[in-house]
């Protein structure tokens, strides 16, 4: 019996330590938990989408041929460039749209995907090299094509067509669409019965616009055409490459080396998520300053039109000086604005704005004669009063001969970059009204005080004051 009892109790001491002597279970952590659930789905996508051996292995040769830098590859550069460069500076949506169709840099890009996926480092550098190589050619024709196009008289405008300033302004928008098309781009490429939806991948994600726009501003020397559309191509690029990797992913592509781990997720995915994630930083900013600027362009409009009545707004440009909105607005108006009505303006679009601005009005005077209604000619001859006879006179002094007065000369207000200038009472005077750049005036007098030649001149308005010679250009 004590036999037995002292058994008993040496089997519950063993239990007890066992029981000490268990490890602890340890809860898993929120952020462990997250991350085994989307390997899992992970996991789960890409054994629904996988496609064969033999699939896959034709899919690499064709992308590895495509991708290969060569004469058609650089044909189909300049071709596409010269094309989107015509379009750009014509301003013509269609030829643009051409071009896309043509550009050959998709499948580099795709190839770029497909090598950072499955560690093909051949495949690697023939992408890379084909779309740095074919990028910079396309600026460089873009540039020279541009530089020559507008010293031809071909009807060039003179300022830049809409479909440049597109161009230069990317949103987060940009980089959704450029997700969308690069994931149809890759998911067609892996399936030959999907080819004919191609053409639209490549419109709808544009690649040799953006680069033909960076030509351009580098032809006219304009930092923030440059800036815009470097920006918009970075995003299509990144967007593009991150979107072929994930698809190529999801259709079961890896490295030898990694394909029985098929429940991790691929290193170079999380590179170029990060990758996009940078792109939409910059992305964000220049669209939410973008959007203030057409907010505040909106207010003025709104101001305007309330408190000049029958104005017609011709342009609105807003420039940041020293904490200041700079706001100088173009109308059109049958009369003319005084100093008054002007600050008054100011004064109220401060007040909606919550903002300092500085307004500056450009005024074009507007006639209008409608014919249908036409001047009502005078029925009734006038009557001629009877002559009186004149009662004698005075035989008068003999008096001088008057001059003749000078014709009134046009010209030219020219006020260079200040575009503006100050008309005075007399030379060297004090100021009486503003005249902007380029109004028409009439020369009336010229004189020269203090070896300095004085104008007077008289404006659109009838107003007559004096200014400097050298803001002047005459005929």
């Amino acid at each position: 019996m004590l036999s037995i009892l002292s058994s008993t109790i040496n089997s519950k001491k063993v239990k007890k330590e066992c029981m000490d002597n268990k490890p602890e279970h340890k809860e898993p952590s929120a952020t462990g938990g997250i991350w085994k659930d989307l390997t899992l789905l992970w996991h789960n996508i890409t054994l629904k989408q996988g496609l064969s051996e033999t699939r896959k292995a034709i899919v690499i040769n064709d992308m590895a041929e495509s991708s290969t830098p060569g004469f058609d590859f650089y044909l189909m550069i300049v071709l596409s460039c010269t094309i989107a460069s015509l379009g750009l500076v014509t301003n013509s949506s269609a030829v643009i749209i051409g071009a896309m169709l043509i550009a050959p840099l998709m499948s580099p890009i795709l190839g770029l995907s497909m090598s950072s996926l499955t560690g093909r480092q051949v495949l690697f550098r023939r992408s890379l090299i084909a779309i740095l190589t074919g990028s910079l050619l396309a600026i460089l024709l873009s540039a020279l094509l541009t530089f020559f196009l507008y010293r031809l008289p071909y009807g060039i405008p003179e300022s830049l067509p809409s479909e440049i300033l597109a161009r230069t302004r990317p949103s987060p928008l940009d980089l959704v669409i450029a997700l969308a098309g690069g994931t149809a781009a890759a998911y067609a490429l892996a399936h030959p019965r999907l080819s004919a939806t191609l053409p639209g991948v490549a419109i709808s994600t544009a690649l040799m616009p953006p680069l033909c726009t960076i030509g351009i501003g580098l032809a006219f020397s304009i930092q923030n055409i440059v800036l815009g559309a470097s920006l918009l191509f970075l995003t299509n690029l990144s967007a593009i490459s991150f979107a072929g990797i994930i698809t190529f992913a999801m259709l079961g592509f890896r490295p030898k080396r990694v394909e029985q781990q098929t429940k991790k997720i691929p290193q170079s995915i999380l590179l170029s998520a990060l990758f996009v994630i940078l792109i939409t930083i910059p992305l964000v900013i220049l669209s939410w300053n973008t959007i203030s600027s057409a907010r505040l362009e909106r207010q003025v409009s709104d101001v305007i039109n309330t408190q000049i009545n029958n104005a017609q707004i011709v342009d609105v440009n807003i420039q940041t000086v020293d904490g200041t909105k700079k706001v100088i607005a173009t109308i059109r108006s049958r009369r003319s604005l005084s100093y008054a009505e002007v600050a008054s303006i100011q004064s109220l679009l401060a007040a909606v704005t919550q903002k300092p601005i500085a307004l500056e009005m450009v005024v074009i005077p507007v006639s209008s004669l409608d014919t249908l209604y036409p001047p009502t000619p005078t029925v009734f001859m006038p009557t001629v009063p009877p002559t009186m006879t004149p009662p004698p006179t005075l035989t008068p002094q003999p008096t001088l001969t008057p001059q003749p007065t000078a014709t009134p000369i046009p010209a030219f207000i020219n006020a260079g970059r200040a575009g503006s200038l100050y008309l005075v009472n007399e030379p060297g005077g004090t100021q009486l009204f503003e005249i902007p750049h380029n109004s028409p005036v009439w020369v009336l007098e010229e004189v020269v005080v203090d070896d300095t030649e004085w104008m007077k001149v008289r404006d659109v308005f009838n107003r007559e004051g004096w200014v400097l010679k050298e803001g002047l250009t005459l005929p």
